[in-house]
């Protein structure tokens, strides 16, 4: 979340777009850019949303998972560059995804040798998700850049949020069809890339990855947080 955080002050900052209100952008109140490890994740979708508004980067989550390309998916990298297969990876990430976000249910489905991978926030009150949805989808897209390579075609990618004004960037991002204002936020490709292994594949590693990520993973009881 720090990390994050940090990242939207500095692409709002440094981005092109609307000036400032005197004195600069600010995250919400109660997000301050060193703020607690933990956030609520209304908070942080609500903080995104605004950021986007007030510098005029409509697609500012596509900017974000750009500017973090190098470190995939943060706590999860390791299982990308570890299991033994893209499919193992994608697994291990639906399982330990509450591990860095509550609130949220990840899935990984198959069916007619077509493959989804889901991300769904539960709270009702989460109105503006374009920006998540296109931060998290994007890390989880490079993510799967760096195990599968020249090997990853998306079949589509769903947003469930209204379209932004330009929805080009989010195609040449995915390089995909884009479909906007779906029932759920998805990248679909097909079910065969789960086979695929990764290079740097390291049982050993991938294992310690995982006994770590289970170790972390939240009580039922836990607030719906963001790390």
């Amino acid at each position: 979340n720090r990390l994050a955080t940090e990242l939207v002050h500095h692409l709002v900052q440094g981005g092109r777009g609307r000036p400032f209100a005197q004195g600069g952008w600010r995250p919400h109140a109660q997000q301050p850019a060193r703020a607690a490890s933990k956030t609520s994740l209304l908070g942080f979708t609500r903080m995104l949303a605004s950021a986007a508004e007030q510098s005029g980067r409509s697609h500012l989550g596509l900017d974000m998972a750009c500017a973090q390309a190098g470190q995939g998916c943060g706590i999860f990298s390791d299982l990308f560059l570890y299991a033994p297969t893209v499919g193992d990876a994608l697994e291990a990430l639906t399982r330990y995804f509450p591990v860095g976000q509550t609130g949220t249910t990840t899935s990984l489905t198959q069916a007619h040798g077509a493959a989804r991978f889901t991300y769904d926030i539960h709270d009702p009150a989460v109105g503006e998700r374009l920006q998540d949805a296109a931060y998290t989808l994007g890390k989880i897209y490079r993510s799967l850049r760096r195990s599968a390579g020249d090997s990853l075609v998306l079949d589509q990618v769903t947003l469930a949020a209204k379209p932004p004004q330009s929805m080009e960037p989010y195609r040449r991002f995915f390089s995909a069809p884009v479909a906007f204002g779906a029932q759920s936020t998805s990248l679909c490709f097909s079910s065969s890339l789960l086979d695929l292994p990764i290079a740097s594949a390291d049982p050993q590693r991938y294992a310690q990855s995982c006994s770590r990520l289970e170790r972390l993973m939240p009580t039922p009881n836990e607030a719906d947080v963001l790390e």
